[in-house]
């Protein structure tokens, strides 16, 4: 789990007892007023080390069945066809994208945004930071191949796969709650391309299985199943 200031990695047994908690910090970076950034590599570098001291103090002959990711929904970043983030993770807290919401309102308005997304209009949603590096990141837009929320960043990294879960996947203000898929709708009126968003599905979901690399990281034994 990934809060604005530190990430924590816990596991629990079976009746939901937690047997370990570990933490890192990862303090925000904060460019001008109103922006907060969080290096992803940073941000991953955090989990990876928390996962590994969670998992040294289970109990002995305790191993993890599985592994699931979850973070605030309206922050996310770019990144290339290879998985590499092109800039940093705009947290779900930075205001820089808020006048986008005007945006929706002239577009759309706000009654048919939620009829499709749930959402009351917003701009700390996270189709509005996708419109902002859009607009004023042109060499870093030019080169993504998709835009990932935090915990599809996790998820990434932990498995080499993107995937997303409707939960967050709405907090972008573009996902058919209807449908429980993207919205060819609200993705036409943001201007921004299908195929930059994740997979989505249900929360418990398998997205895919760690890694060696992500097991070298994370102590976690490779061909641990990933759920969203």
């Amino acid at each position: 789990a990934a809060g604005p200031r530190d990430v924590r990695a816990g596991a629990c047994a079976p009746d939901g007892a937690r047997r370990t908690l570990a933490r890192r910090p990862t303090p925000p970076s904060r460019p001008r007023p109103g922006w907060a950034d969080i290096d992803g590599e940073a941000l991953w570098s955090a989990a990876a080390a928390a996962l590994h001291e969670m998992n040294a103090h289970l109990p002995e002959g305790w191993e993890p069945a599985a592994v699931a990711a979850a973070s605030v929904g309206e922050a996310g970043l770019p990144v290339d066809a290879h998985g590499r983030p092109l800039r940093p993770i705009v947290a779900w807290f930075d205001t820089r994208a808020i006048a986008y919401a005007r945006h929706w309102e002239e577009t759309l308005g706000a009654s048919r945004v939620y009829a499709v997304s749930g959402m009351t209009i917003d701009g700390l949603f996270g189709a509005n930071k996708i419109m902002w590096v859009r607009d004023h990141e042109p060499e870093v837009w030019s080169r993504t191949a998709a835009w990932l929320s935090t915990e599809d960043w996790l998820v990434l990294r932990l498995t080499g796969t993107p995937a997303t879960s409707h939960s967050v996947a709405a907090r972008t203000m573009l996902f058919d709650r209807a449908r429980l898929d993207w919205s060819e709708e609200l993705l036409a009126a943001a201007g921004i391309e299908a195929r930059l968003m994740p997979p989505a599905g249900p929360s418990g979901t398998v997205a895919g299985r760690v890694t060696p690399e992500a097991a070298a990281a994370t102590g976690l034994r490779a061909g641990t199943p990933v759920v969203l």
